[in-house]
């Protein structure tokens, strides 16, 4: 008979193996994102069939837990474990529950939904299409709705007026790329610039420069200098573009990447003189793009309700994917 067991240690997750179509939870993830406990449901034989992780300690508001580190082979399964995971948050005094997020939104969360036949772009989140169900059988409802718009490179670089280039660099803004400066110089950059643009968005933590540098780290290998912008005014970092091409793509077709994935777009906010930065930025690498016989552009994983996201593309955008999160009260 299947059971349901709280690990001795979050720790020993990364001892267990992943299922193929899972996303993988290996050691250094669960020491950076340090869970407070993990539930897993295993076969008479020890087979893996669900996995979950809980977060009470570090809340990203009073009294909401968080579940991550998802993984079900069924219905039957997925809905235990959530299950599990919803007591023992309750039990540790929260309120509400939210996920699948692993401990914060600087890590993997959201869920892809089903309905879109789109191929999996690089840095997308991927799962098995029944995933979402689960959640929703276990009373949770969408807390929030995130999209993936693809619009041509053309469009975006059109974006640049060339006044607003003249204005920006007259009000001291310059723009520099990956190559002009450390890597550790450009984690710092895009932390600062981070913290500030983020801040407002539903279920920030704040983060070290150095986990955000760990987080980047698998990611900074494959950074082309020409597609990460860094923008600064009066010394400080003031914005970024970091874009990678889709590697996905190229393994697929077994040509050169065609798609430029655009990671994160941020500007820091409240300062007036940054007025247009952060379309000059997008339209600066899609430049760069299509001197590389790139032609699209992906604008990953935005906001529903983000106004800059809408604007994405001018009207030429296709939404190829959505995505939730989710959130239930707790009795």
């Amino acid at each position: 008979m299947r059971r349901v067991e709280w690990l001795a240690a979050p720790d020993d997750l990364a001892l267990l193996p992943t299922p193929g179509d899972w996303p993988g939870v290996d050691a250094e993830a669960i020491a950076r994102q340090a869970p407070d406990a993990s539930v897993v449901m295993r076969e008479p034989r020890g087979e893996l069939v669900a996995r979950a992780s809980v977060w009470w300690r570090r809340q990203p508001r009073p009294g909401v837990g968080v579940i991550g580190h998802y993984g079900a082979r069924d219905d039957a399964a997925g809905t235990a474990v959530l299950r599990a995971a919803t007591a023992r948050l309750a039990d540790a005094g929260c309120t509400y529950a939210i996920g699948p997020m692993d401990g914060t939104t600087w890590e993997r969360y959201r869920l892809a939904l089903p309905g879109s036949d789109a191929p999996p772009f690089l840095l997308e989140p991927v799962q098995p299409p029944a995933w979402p169900a689960h959640w929703l059988a276990t009373g949770f409802d969408v807390l929030e709705r995130y999209r993936s718009d693809r619009a041509p490179l053309a469009v975006l670089e059109a974006r640049e007026p060339e006044a607003v280039a003249a204005r920006l660099a007259a009000q001291g803004v310059t723009i520099t790329s990956f190559a002009d400066h450390a890597p550790s110089e450009v984690i710092d950059a895009i932390h600062a610039v981070s913290i500030g643009a983020f801040a407002a968005a539903p279920w920030f933590t704040p983060v070290a420069a150095a986990t955000l540098g760990r987080q980047y780290a698998p990611v900074v290998p494959l950074a082309d200098p020409a597609f990460v912008q860094l923008a600064w005014h009066g010394g400080a970092p003031a914005g970024f573009v970091f874009a990678v091409p889709d590697l996905l793509e190229a393994r697929r077709t077994g040509r050169p990447p065609a798609t430029l994935v655009l990671k994160t777009v941020a500007v820091r906010p409240g300062v007036r003189a940054l007025a247009g930065l952060g379309g000059l930025l997008l339209a600066r690498v899609a430049a760069n793009a299509r001197a590389r016989g790139m032609h699209d552009g992906i604008h990953a994983l935005m906001r529903d309700d983000n106004a800059k996201a809408r604007a994405f593309g001018a009207g030429a955008a296709t939404t190829i994917r959505r995505y939730a999160l989710y959130g239930r009260p707790l009795a």
